[in-house]
């Protein structure tokens, strides 16, 4: 996730189309999504 984001930034300040800036942050946001759900599960399966 660190890599995207670094990518998103050097995208950002080149300018690149917003389209693939947005595609690039979808990425990220479903790689956190993904995190946060592991992380839930983890928490529930510890709670019983």
């Amino acid at each position: 996730m660190e890599g995207h984001v670094k990518a998103i930034r050097k995208m950002i300040a080149a300018d690149r189309n917003h389209s693939d800036i947005i595609q690039q942050v979808s990425v990220v946001r479903a790689a956190l999504d993904g995190v946060v759900e592991v992380m839930v599960q983890d928490l529930v399966d510890h709670c019983r």
